[in-house]
């Protein structure tokens, strides 16, 4: 392989076949142990490869599978912002909640419990994150 090749070359291009099998496997989610039966070798052997280039091919593979997916639904992008806009339109309020709350983020809502005797209050919120508590 020549240096310019290399040069514009993937990291999952430079791999060998076996190489590229465990590291499309990893990139679609198998645990090693599955991606290392898929391309026929031990549970162990991906650690003696460069551990920096798998890594990059794997992220390199994800990252060209997300982008395959979000072409191949793209077309359907504007057909469904149509409809959702005539069912915000027409009141439909399961619509409107949805797109609120995937723009804003949920309604936090808080309810207070009291008990006779000692004050007792629960507070629950629904939708708070972790560091609202």
């Amino acid at each position: 392989m020549s240096e310019q090749t290399r040069q514009n070359s993937t990291k999952f291009d430079i791999l060998t076949p076996t190489q590229r099998i465990y590291v499309t496997a990893r990139a679609l989610g198998k645990t090693v142990k599955d991606a290392a039966a898929a391309a026929g070798i031990s549970r162990t052997t991906h650690t003696t490869w460069d551990r920096e280039l798998i890594n990059g091919a794997i992220l390199e593979r994800q990252a060209t599978h997300a982008k395959d997916a979000a072409a191949a639904v793209a077309h359907l992008l504007p057909g469904a912002l149509a409809q959702l806009e005539k069912a915000v339109a027409s009141g439909d309020l399961r619509a409107v909640v949805e797109v609120l709350d995937r723009t804003w983020g949920k309604a936090k809502q808080q309810q207070e419990i009291k008990g006779t005797g000692e004050p007792f209050i629960v507070k629950v919120l629904y939708g708070a994150d972790m560091d609202d508590l």
